[in-house]
């Protein structure tokens, strides 16, 4: 928790049976667990449409969408990445979180190649370079400093996110 500029628990702490508490454990993890491998067959089925037919370049930007949210579900919570290998490093699983959180940037691909006339290019163009500087940082600086500007990566993401919402509606 040293690492992340905001450490410590990401929870309340639960009380209760143990029996019970070790069932719940299990079941959270178990989901996640399974939530991550729907995410990645769902992404390699579309990266396999895509291989399959070049051109459709929908089905490669929902595959990148699928692929790079499905780490998210093992980082989280329970960390169940961490449980598999207990020894990675925090800072590597840290920054596998904040990755996957710029998935989103791939759903928007997707949107614009399926619905091209409701997202302007520029606009895409520009978003995404935005979200790469941010991959960047988070690629190349100590996790203090980039979990240190996660308010406003978030708000950034909030504001994408705002943005396709009515354009799918």
């Amino acid at each position: 928790n040293y690492l992340h500029s905001k450490g410590g628990l990401r929870r309340s702490i639960r009380l209760g049976e143990q029996e019970q508490l070790e069932l719940a454990y299990m079941r959270n993890n178990a989901f996640h667990v399974f939530t991550f491998g729907v995410l990645c067959a769902i992404g390699l089925f579309s990266l396999t449409l895509f291989l399959i037919r070049r051109a459709e370049k929908a089905a490669l930007a929902f595959a990148l969408f699928q692929l790079s949210v499905a780490p998210r579900e093992i980082t989280l919570g329970n960390i169940v990445l961490l449980q598999a290998f207990p020894t990675l490093p925090q800072e590597l699983i840290l920054r596998a979180e904040y990755f996957s959180m710029f998935g989103l940037i791939f759903y928007a691909w997707f949107i614009r190649a399926m619905l091209p006339e409701r997202i302007p290019l520029p606009l895409l163009t520009l978003v995404s370079a935005a979200a790469l500087t941010q991959v960047i940082l988070i690629a190349i600086t100590p996790v203090w400093f980039f979990s240190s500007y996660l308010a406003l990566s978030n708000l950034f993401l909030l504001a994408v996110l705002l943005y396709l919402l009515p354009i799918l509606g």
